[in-house]
């Protein structure tokens, strides 16, 4: 759809590039900027005919900030994506006021669930293009720091307006919800990624369980020779 908008209302942007490989270039930028536009347009409407602008504009900041280096769920067609987006937003608005102090425990635990979550499965790959190591290394790093920086601006937005600080927490948990469910739907892409982290997880456990005097709580299985040889040339 939004394609042949881009062919029509911006033949001569398109007409600029020198060669046909490169407006496919161009029409794609252009589509991405007018879908991010109409999904952003909504939403900040959403937020000011609810009063809650700011709280959009901050809710907006923290989820695409983190979105555009996580990745997450994507939608088969824009027009899924535009009522996934404006679906999701409509149901924090609609339970925002509900939402008093006396529940900020209930935000911090669903928040730091995300926040773990978010952390363990980024970056999630879609299939859009194949990534390096060293990409999906950059996206984590880029991914750990963002996070980090906004748990301190949600700590600091607690401190001056509770109704603002709800809106960077519902983020966080938007960004592990749609985490959650792209990695479940990306899963045969995603795959390879988590079991390398899982075999991480074993040796490190495998490492720890070895070094220890009884780490395992009931049965311990019998010691590999070559972990044995590992801790003891240590």
């Amino acid at each position: 759809m939004y394609k042949l908008i881009v062919k029509k209302v911006f033949p001569s942007v398109i007409n600029q590039a020198e060669n046909e490989e490169e407006k496919e270039v161009v029409i794609y930028g252009l589509e991405v900027m007018l879908s991010s536009m109409v999904n952003l347009a909504a939403m900040l409407l959403i937020g000011y005919v609810s009063n809650n602008l700011i709280g959009t504009v901050i809710y907006l900041i923290c989820f695409c900030t983190i979105r555009i280096n996580a990745g997450g769920y994507h939608a088969n067609n824009y027009l899924a994506c535009f009522l996934c987006s404006i679906i999701s937003y409509f149901f924090i608005i609609g339970i925002n006021p509900y939402i008093t102090e006396k529940y900020n425990m209930i935000l911090i635990i669903l928040a730091a669930i995300s926040y773990i979550i978010t952390l363990g499965l980024a970056p999630i790959l879609n299939g859009k293009r194949t990534f390096s190591t060293e990409e999906i290394q950059k996206a984590k790093k880029k991914v750990r720091f963002i996070l980090t920086t906004e748990l301190f601006i949600t700590i600091g937005l607690y401190q001056i307006n509770y109704k603002l600080y709800k809106f960077a927490i519902f983020a966080i948990i938007t960004e592990g919800v749609f985490g959650t469910m792209g990695k479940i739907k990306y899963w045969n892409l995603n795959k390879k990624s988590l079991l390398k982290n899982m075999m991480n997880l074993s040796m490190g456990v495998a490492l720890l369980t070895g070094a220890g005097i009884c780490f395992a709580l009931f049965h311990e299985p019998e010691m590999p020779d070559c972990l044995k040889n590992k801790l003891e040339n240590k």
